[in-house]
């Protein structure tokens, strides 16, 4: 994948993995894109999360723990094949257009064919799943964090990273 700030990059990534259907007005359907074949899923149940050491969650001097705590669930899907990218594409399309009401950008980064995007649902200060979405021309990526977040966990994130 190339986008064009390798730090950002990088610390999102360490956000979204340090911790080793319609989407909109409803619920993805997970277990639709768990059988999708060629598309490599991964699920961390918040079971799992709980059990990773503390140390783990501070990447390049950013502390990832306050989000943990918070993360009922993460998934990963991702797509080199074709068919199973245009799939996941379709089913993330209404979080990709800037003008859902539903879904609020937090960040984008474009690049010549690849856009990666911070998606989340919000009401108030209060910030429901958090999506990383990286479209490029022959793979896409999607990053789903579970759970409830407070603004302040993602400005505590964002102030560490600089």
């Amino acid at each position: 994948m190339k986008l064009m700030n390798k730090k950002l990059i990088l610390i999102l990534t360490a956000v979204f993995l340090s911790f080793s259907g319609i989407i909109e007005g409803q619920n993805i359907d997970y277990d639709k894109m768990l059988k999708m074949k060629g598309v490599t899923s991964i699920f961390l149940s918040e079971s799992m999360i709980k059990m990773m050491p503390k140390g783990r969650m501070i990447k390049e001097n950013v502390d990832f723990s306050g989000i943990a705590e918070k993360l009922t669930g993460i998934y990963i899907f991702t797509s080199e094949n074709e068919q199973a990218t245009a799939e996941l594409k379709k089913t993330f399309s209404p979080m990709l257009v800037t003008t859902s009401k539903k879904f609020e950008t937090l960040m984008f980064v474009k690049e010549d064919n690849s856009l990666l995007k911070l998606i989340s649902k919000k009401q108030g200060n209060l910030f429901e799943d958090l999506y990383m979405l990286i479209d490029e021309k022959e793979d896409f990526v999607a990053i789903i964090l579970r759970g409830k977040f407070e603004k302040k966990d993602l400005d505590k994130i964002i102030s560490q990273s600089h």
